[in-house]
């Protein structure tokens, strides 16, 4: 059964690809390192990417040289740090476009007051920096990028100790809005209420990933209410 956005205490947002329109340029970036270092094909590194859309790049990178080239496995740390050395150049230069409803959905949510996060696998700097462009990090009372603590549970645990509840409470009265199949694992390994929002991959995807719901944009969420 579907839930309104707006009964729930708690929201956890990814950003890239949910927020931010800036998928398209991770994903290129991705594949030309990708390929730079190893060679593998630029269209098998960008399936791979989008499939696992939401996942650490490190993480990503490590998986997909454990099918493809084993023998780079060692550099998985410098290709990674490449990565994110030119997606730092791209976001100081760029200022991406937010998906239509982004700031209004924000606002109402926190005029109803929920405490809302923001759980990425990029660097905090990264994170903040396009938050911040956008004036959206001041709706955030915790964001956590994924420069020590890789994104996924653990980043579920770090808010629930911030809000200073059981997890099991936390997990009922919370949801998790993200464009990725790894969002989706992350919701529903935590127990919270999974949204998938279709601007990455396919909604079958997400919903095989355990989508408790899906939107197309986040106009929808509002418009729901």
């Amino acid at each position: 059964m579907k839930r309104d956005i707006f009964e729930f205490e708690f929201g956890i947002f990814d950003c890239d690809g949910t927020l931010i329109d800036s998928m398209s340029f991770y994903t290129e970036t991705f594949v030309v390192v990708l390929e730079e270092k190893t060679g593998i094909p630029r269209e098998i590194g960008r399936k791979f990417y989008k499939e696992r859309a939401g996942t650490p790049a490190l993480k990503q990178y490590e998986q997909i040289l454990e099918l493809y080239d084993k023998n780079k496995l060692a550099d998985v740390r410098e290709i990674t740090e490449l990565f994110f050395q030119r997606i730092d150049k791209i976001d100081k230069e760029k200022k991406f476009r937010v998906f239509p409803g982004t700031k209004k959905l924000l606002m109402e949510l926190c005029r109803r007051g929920l405490k809302l996060f923001v759980t990425s696998g990029s660097k905090c700097r990264i994170l903040e920096r396009k938050l911040e462009k956008h004036d959206l990090l001041v709706y955030f009372d915790l964001i956590m990028g994924s420069d020590e603590i890789p994104k996924g549970v653990e980043h579920i645990k770090i808010f629930v100790d911030w809000c200073e509840l059981p997890i099991e409470k936390f997990a009922k009265r919370a949801f998790l809005l993200g464009d990725g199949p790894s969002d989706m694992r992350i919701a529903r390994e935590s127990g919270v209420y999974a949204i998938g929002i279709a601007n990455t991959v396919d909604a079958e995807i997400l919903i095989k990933a355990g989508a408790d719901d899906i939107v197309k944009n986040l106009k929808d969420l509002i418009h729901r209410s």
